[in-house]
């Protein structure tokens, strides 16, 4: 495992690259920047501690893959859904609810955590 507790800025500015793969550190939060990889389809910050995630990820919009397991988030921002997301895995990641529509979401692991709700589709939907 690696002891990264934050990322640089100038990590947007790696706008060809398509997986980034970021387990087992010490991240709490990922820097706004991680939305300028616009070309990026999948991210794993699996085994990290991170209780939130940037709004800037709904710029992804070719991200397929979405690995956040084992992590402290106690929900997802709600723009998220509207990826192209294919397969979605919170695992063990300490969520009260998941209420989001994923759309093109082909795989969803939501095992291990603390649901008390479970709704696959927006208010008002």
């Amino acid at each position: 495992s690696n002891e990264l507790t934050t990322l640089p800025d100038s990590l947007g500015e790696l706008v060809g690259l398509k997986r980034l793969h970021l387990r087992r550190n010490r991240l709490q939060f990922l820097c706004d920047s991680v939305g300028r990889l616009t070309n990026l389809v999948e991210l794993n910050v699996a085994e990290n501690p991170l209780d939130t995630l940037p709004l800037t990820l709904a710029a992804l919009t070719k991200l397929n893959t979405l690995i956040l397991w084992d992590s402290q988030l106690g929900s997802l921002p709600p723009d998220l859904s509207d990826l192209p997301v294919k397969q979605v895995d919170v695992s063990g990641s300490n969520l009260k609810s998941f209420n989001e529509a994923w759309k093109a979401c082909t795989h969803l692991d939501v095992s291990d955590n603390n649901l008390s709700e479970l709704a696959c589709e927006r208010e008002g939907s």
